[in-house]
């Protein structure tokens, strides 16, 4: 195990996934290092064994050859890393062939995935059934499982388990640029140009937001935004949220735990749910809703001025401001808090929650999850900044993304 204060003596130097890096967060022109922790098991932090990680670790330098890191993704239970110039590498669990290697075995260190050699890689997005990549000539393609219990979340028409990569015919034949692909549990949303969102895969619960409850193997466009278009979108367990263009936060699905931030909901059919989409309550009502990321049974988003705000399962039936709390782990330091910062980017693993600010910093909370980066597994009600934590210097952040229970970021070198 890497230390925190092992890890604060190798930030000088070069790690793998240095990169050029440019992004809505800053940093344009700043060399980025990698840095993944978490449960380890399947072998989801890349570092070549199937232990976990309690401090930011490093992936050994060589892994991506002589290749930077442009972006990073933690799925389920899977990780996966796109070069500057599009080639796609995964590791983790290999169930369902999520990685996209053509087998179901596990993956310990990062490999490439040849299916996509010499094509560039725009984005991709891993799910607990299905994989989908994005390439930068505009073609989607999916993957992973298939039988009448996966409902059709791979968007291929039919029910079937698709081991290797395969197009998505549906959005080639749409003509749009997909510009986003979030992934729930058995269910999944695109949003294309001009701001139209797509879902398919398991209705149960209203979690495709087309006012049923209808399994479909097809992308359908959900009518709301339609007249409201979007520019952000997120995937949960069993719900879904957008936010529009012009700021306005939306959620449907499952609202059992209150994962809307609408409030309750009436029980249709004992369950409690909302098959359309319903404006997320709570916020003030000059707040201007940018990005959205929900995790299990919770969600939270930032603002355009930087405002944090959060809702769910241990949390707040609607929208509910994020702020630090006098608790065990509490606030790192009384001068830098959370509301200090102007948040830039949101991101949910399974019951927590990371958050990059403008000027790099990285706050986590939530749990119990080995993901917070605190040395243990724990349950963090008050959000930490690494930065202000005991002789941990935690280095600039330019990118996070949370798994289940594993969490990976881009940081400033």
């Amino acid at each position: 195990m890497l230390a925190a204060t092992h890890l604060r003596a190798k930030i000088g130097r070069k790690v793998v996934g240095a990169a050029l890096y440019s992004s809505s967060t800053g940093g344009e022109g700043k060399e980025l290092g990698v840095l993944i922790w978490g449960e380890g098991k399947n072998g989801r932090l890349g570092l070549g064994n199937t232990s976990s990680e309690l401090w930011p670790t490093e992936i050994e330098n060589g892994t991506f050859g002589d290749e930077s890191i442009r972006t990073i993704h933690c799925g389920s239970k899977t990780s996966a890393a796109i070069t500057e110039s599009g080639r796609l590498y995964t590791w983790g669990s290999g169930k369902y062939g999520l990685l996209g290697h053509g087998n179901e075995e596990d993956i310990t260190t990062p490999k490439e995935v040849t299916f996509f050699k010499g094509v560039a890689v725009r984005d991709i997005k891993m799910g607990s059934l299905a994989s989908f990549v994005v390439t930068e000539d505009d073609k989607v393609f999916s993957w992973g499982y298939g039988s009448m219990f996966s409902s059709g979340c791979l968007a291929q028409g039919d029910w079937s388990a698709y081991e290797m990569p395969t197009e998505v015919k549906f959005f080639s034949d749409l003509g749009k640029k997909v510009e986003q692909i979030s992934i729930g549990q058995a269910h999944a949303y695109a949003l294309v140009e001009g701001g139209q969102v797509y879902a398919w895969g398991k209705g149960d619960y209203g979690r495709l937001g087309l006012g049923s409850s209808r399994d479909l193997h097809t992308p359908m466009e959900i009518p709301h935004f339609s007249f409201e278009p979007a520019h952000d979108i997120s995937a949960g367990a069993a719900f879904g949220s957008a936010i529009t263009e012009n700021g306005v936060a939306y959620s449907w699905g499952g609202n059992d735990s209150l994962q809307l931030g609408i409030g309750p909901s009436p029980m249709l059919d004992v369950q409690s749910m909302e098959a359309d989409p319903r404006g997320i309550r709570g916020m003030e009502a000059d707040d201007v809703a940018l990005r959205v990321s929900n995790g299990q049974k919770h969600g939270i988003l930032c603002t355009e001025e930087g405002k944090v705000y959060e809702w769910g399962v241990h949390r707040s039936a609607v929208a509910r401001l994020v702020e630090q709390l006098d608790d065990t782990y509490g606030v790192a330091s009384d001068e830098e808090k959370l509301t200090d910062f102007k948040a830039v980017q949101v991101s949910s693993g399974n019951n927590y929650s990371a958050v990059v600010m403008e000027s790099g910093e990285l706050f986590t909370w939530g749990g119990t999850t080995k993901a917070l980066g605190v040395g243990e597994s724990a349950w963090v009600k008050s959000p930490i900044m690494f930065a202000a934590r005991e002789e941990f210097d935690f280095p600039k952040v330019r990118q996070v993304s949370c798994g289940d229970e594993h969490m990976a970021v881009l940081f400033e070198l």
